[in-house]
């Protein structure tokens, strides 16, 4: 999975050096960098690297100064499944990133670095799954108010 997402990352920067050596042969292919390249920049950018919680909230720190902050209502689900279908989202190099269903039908919002070790905490805009490095702290984190 990693290999394939590191050849689609890289997609956008060959149509570029492509259409700037070869420009009478290639307009659909820097038209497709112009398209691709935004994409790729907001996968990056979901992508998570650090949770904080507190003050009722949970910051997503994404690559590329990402950040995500949601209110939180003090439910928490640990473990949790992991999300199955993507709606519209990026799934694997740089994580699972966002709106999923998961397995009981519910649409969630995820910022997930690896697909183990799961929480799901329900903010104001609905389910948010995470995969913070201490899944179980980060959970009774949640339940003992300390966000509330």
């Amino acid at each position: 999975m990693k290999i394939s997402t590191t050849f689609v990352s890289l997609v956008p920067v060959a149509l570029v050096v492509i259409g700037i050596t070869f420009p009478h042969a290639s307009v659909g292919m820097l038209i497709g960098a112009i398209v691709l390249a935004p994409i790729f920049w907001w996968a990056m950018r979901q992508s998570p690297i650090a949770y904080d919680i507190g003050n009722r909230r949970l910051v997503v720190h994404g690559r590329l100064n990402g950040v995500h902050t949601f209110v939180l209502n003090g439910t928490v689900r640990y473990p949790a499944p992991p999300p199955r279908m993507r709606l519209f989202g990026s799934s694997g190099f740089f994580g699972h990133t966002g709106w999923f269903l998961d397995a009981e039908g519910t649409m969630v919002r995820a910022f997930v670095s690896r697909a183990e070790d799961l929480v799901v905490v329900g903010t104001d805009r609905g389910p948010v799954v995470v995969s913070p490095a201490d899944p179980g702290a980060f959970a009774e984190a949640v339940r003992g108010g300390t966000v509330r």
